[in-house]
């Protein structure tokens, strides 16, 4: 999955908040001042994520652009509200509505079709207002593993478990996997985040 855009009517000190992903980079990376934003936007994202995937109403008004599986996806959420969702295929020119059911479908392995399979969180702060929104996937995971529901799918407990928040000690596994994988074409990226990091 990549994030193509983004829009923030209000959530904590974002308000009208536009962000264009580059498509170039398979990284983002947020600089900016303390108490700028950055942990908020973070929040945020996993709040829309959280929601989508436990079919909650939307936290907040917003719009995300993303592309899953060959497919640009468009989430449009009013606050309190199911958001609506709009799908174009890999080759086509026109968006076609889904409803909130094909939105939450699942191949026959239980991979979601519209929504990323996973989410992984990590905050290196020293609040755990993030690690609470990974809580009731946390929950669903671990009450599936000692009281398996029976669905006559032989499914991988990790369709339970979605969204993934890493401790503050995974953080440096994190880094360390970051820094290991093969050189890319991405190499410029690389050395930003070597320096700054």
């Amino acid at each position: 999955m990549r994030l193509l855009e983004l829009r923030i009517e209000a959530f904590k000190n974002l308000h009208n908040l536009a962000i264009v992903f580059d498509h170039t980079s398979p990284y983002t990376v947020l600089v900016g001042e303390n108490g700028s934003g950055k942990s908020n936007l973070i929040e945020a994202i996993t709040y829309i994520f959280r929601n989508l995937d436990l079919e909650l109403p939307a936290p907040f008004t917003y719009s995300l652009k993303y592309r899953c599986r060959d497919r640009d996806i468009t989430v449009d959420a009013v606050a309190s509200r199911h958001p609506t969702f709009h799908v174009r295929d890999e080759g086509s020119h026109k968006f076609v509505r889904l409803r909130r059911r094909q939105f939450m479908s699942e191949d026959i392995s239980g991979r979601p079709l519209y929504r990323p399979t996973f989410v992984f969180g990590y905050y290196s702060g020293p609040s755990d207002r993030l690690a609470e929104l990974y809580e009731r996937h946390r929950q669903r995971f671990y009450a599936q593993i000692i009281k398996p529901q029976t669905s006559g799918l032989n499914l991988s407990p990790n369709v339970y478990r979605r969204l993934f928040y890493a401790e503050t000690l995974h953080g440096q596994f994190a880094l360390l996997a970051f820094f290991m994988t093969p050189k890319s074409d991405f190499s410029g990226d690389r050395a930003f985040l070597r320096d700054q990091l």
